[in-house]
């Protein structure tokens, strides 16, 4: 989970991207987030029973995927694969004033 929002280029070699989606209170709840905003950057904790309400994108070469603010994400490669990607953060000011609510 991070502030910003994030632009993932799978560049090399494939994953699966598992992205949560930030307005299920299952996933992530308020205090998660107030969590996060005081400083614990692990607020968003992985729980087995959650992972079937993932979204599940196979990253190819040249694929990319956004990341909205706040949205738990997972990934996996399997062994003995190896896989690179890029990515570019990007802070909207609509985002800027979650900080300062809560």
């Amino acid at each position: 989970m991070d502030h910003e929002s994030n632009f993932l280029l799978q560049v090399a070699g494939e994953k699966d991207l598992y992205l949560f989606d930030c307005s299920d209170p299952l996933v992530l709840s308020e205090r998660d987030i107030e969590r996060y905003y005081l400083g614990d950057f692990h607020a968003a904790r992985y729980r087995d029973e959650l992972q079937p309400r993932a979204a599940a994108y196979r990253m190819v070469p040249g694929v990319a995927a956004h990341h909205p603010s706040l949205a738990p994400t997972g990934c996996a490669t399997a062994a003995p694969y190896r896989s690179a990607s890029a990515s570019a953060s990007a802070c909207a000011h609509s985002t800027g004033g979650r900080v300062s609510i809560r």
